[in-house]
């Protein structure tokens, strides 16, 4: 259909092909007439249409099921994160010691250390194994100062408490 209006029709000769819709006149459509020349493809445009129950209800389980899917995205996305976020904070404590490590350009590492007990100036020397460097020197305690010249010192292992620097060697290995 093609909507002509009187001053485009003037002078014209034209025919009104069809009937109008049921219940419109073709007064109804404005200034102009309603003709159909054929000579045009038809033209769409959306408009608004009432729906029927039915497709009315069929609307709302599209949209359910839409909200359910997007939920359902949602819900994935944030597992994603806090996989993700788990990941990126397990990182995080070994990005900062390497960069402190690089800083400082040391680490801390467990080493082997021994007290060693001075009787003469009664002070306890804490000695690196590895490098043989004096880490510190304290004065004895009162318990150090009162144990026995003669008793065999205990290892950390047997008296339940710190190492006090017998200058034992180590008992070997278990063999087996």
């Amino acid at each position: 259909m093609r909507y002509f209006t009187n001053t485009e029709a003037a002078g014209t000769a034209f025919a009104i092909v069809g009937t109008p819709p049921e219940g419109v006149s073709l007064m109804d459509q404005g200034e102009g007439n309603l003709i159909d020349d054929g000579a045009k493809p038809a033209v769409y445009r959306e408009l608004p249409v009432n729906l029927t129950g039915s497709e009315l209800q069929e609307a709302g389980e599209q949209l359910a099921a839409n909200i359910g899917a997007l939920e359902r995205i949602e819900q994935a996305r944030k597992e994603d994160n806090d996989f993700h976020n788990a990941k990126a904070k397990a990182v995080k404590p070994v990005i900062e010691r390497l960069a402190r490590i690089v800083r400082e350009r040391q680490e801390l590492r467990e080493i082997e250390i021994r007290e060693l007990v001075v009787l003469g100036t009664k002070t306890v020397r804490t000695i690196r194994v590895d490098t043989g460097e004096e880490l510190s020197t304290r004065p004895m305690t009162d318990a150090e100062n009162q144990r026995s010249l003669f008793a065999p010192v205990p290892d950390a292992a047997d008296a339940g408490g710190e190492d006090m620097g017998s200058n034992r060697p180590p008992p070997p290995p278990p063999e087996g």
